[in-house]
């Protein structure tokens, strides 16, 4: 009993070991890039505090202090480099047209009486400060413009700048002046923690402080829930949903009509008037006929969707009758694409249910290349088109 409640325990033990080491190396793919900079820095600093130990007269304090000096101004200059934008939101835009339209009332377009009518003054929208942007903007030009003119007494600025950073390290000689080796380390300590300074400030602004800034001006400016439209108007999103669906049913009445040249008085019963009636829709990227589907169901018609020919089959096998089948043409079987497989679901049905309607809606390219097959197998309609669909299964569904 002892050994297994210990065996358990070490078991225990080495699991929740391997979820630390999962959670650990997880944080570390997260964060990897602060990791890195935190190692190089850290390297840094550790072969500064070994010189102590290696070198006659090396002071570690000072080469730290130094180093981190030059670190933090190269975050600086990271940081002015890569500070994000803070674009025009649609809030000021929004709020610079409503000020135009009020100044510029007679200005205005003619309209209906909803155009016409006044609306309520909108609260001043409050601006982001881009004084930081702007002042970012105007050093970076500078010091690449100064560096640029004073690029040949670079090297020289560089070298004096060495010698001093030198003297405070202890890599001096008797007489007091830097040594060659005490410049060399200098110009050494300059140049790797200046780069990665800058490195750090300018990746860690770009990935880091850029989505925090963004997440601020969504919270000042959260996005609006309507859209504008062309003329200045402004609806909301389900509201505009709304109009566009009654204006497409509209445009496939009419374009119905015309393909049949059907009298708009004998236009097939309204289906929402029709009993309860369900359709089959087999197609393994149902979200493709997500519009039409909506249609017939805001028609009164229920879907059901599935994805594959088996699962077709499956839903008469168990009992389940429609009163029609739209299908596409090629689509994943079994884990094998078949592109005939509309063709293999109308043979299937028709040989089982001669007289249930079904439909193939498809591309062009399968209309053309499967059309024929489809019709010998006995699909009662396959077409391309939507508009040319959603009324043959009028033409079937609508009550007598």
């Amino acid at each position: 009993m002892a050994d297994r409640a210990g065996h358990v325990t070490n078991a225990g033990a080495a699991g929740g070991s391997a979820d630390a080491n999962s959670a650990a190396r997880a944080w570390v793919e997260q964060n990897a890039l602060p990791v890195v900079l935190a190692v190089a820095l850290a390297l840094g600093l550790g072969l500064l505090a070994g010189g102590a130990f290696t070198l006659p007269g090396f002071r570690a304090v000072p080469a730290w202090l130094w180093a981190l000096g030059f670190c933090a101004a190269g975050l600086l200059l990271g940081f002015i480099f890569a500070i994000p934008r803070v674009p025009p939101t649609v809030a000021r835009a929004e709020g610079a047209a409503a000020a135009a339209g009020s100044a510029g009332g007679d200005k205005a377009p003619a309209g209906g009486a909803a155009d016409s009518a006044p609306r309520p003054p909108e609260a001043a929208p409050t601006e982001i400060n881009s004084n930081l942007v702007e002042v970012s903007d105007w050093l970076t030009k500078i010091i690449v413009g100064v560096g640029l003119v004073e690029l040949k007494d670079l090297p020289a600025n560089a070298e004096s700048l060495a010698r001093f950073v030198a003297l405070s390290l202890g890599m001096v000689d008797p007489a007091g002046q830097a040594l060659a080796g005490g410049v060399s380390l200098a110009g050494a300590l300059m140049l790797y923690f200046s780069v990665l300074g800058f490195l750090g400030g300018y990746l860690l602004t770009r990935v880091y402080l850029a989505a925090i800034f963004k997440f601020v001006e969504t919270l000042i400016y959260p996005p609006s829930p309507n859209v504008r439209l062309a003329s200045g108007r402004e609806l909301p999103v389900e509201e505009l949903t709304r109009l566009q669906q009654v204006a497409l049913e509209d445009v496939q009445r009419t374009v119905a009509r015309m393909a049949k040249q059907i009298p708009a008085e004998e236009e097939a019963g309204d289906l929402r008037r029709a009993p309860a009636q369900r359709v089959l829709w087999v197609d393994d990227n149902p979200e493709n006929n997500a519009l039409l589907v909506d249609q017939l169901e805001r028609m009164g018609v229920s879907v059901d969707a599935v994805k594959s020919t088996d699962d077709a089959k499956r839903r008469f096998d168990g009992g389940a009758r429609y009163a029609a089948v739209v299908s596409d043409m090629g689509r994943t079987e079994g884990g094998r694409r078949v592109d005939d497989a509309g063709v293999v679901l109308v043979r299937e049905l028709k040989a089982r249910f001669p007289a249930l309607p079904v439909f193939v809606y498809c591309s062009p390219q399968a209309l053309t290349t499967f059309g024929d097959a489809a019709r010998a197998a006995g699909v009662d309609h396959i077409t391309s088109s939507g508009t040319r669909l959603l009324s043959e299964l009028r033409a079937v569904l609508a009550p007598p």
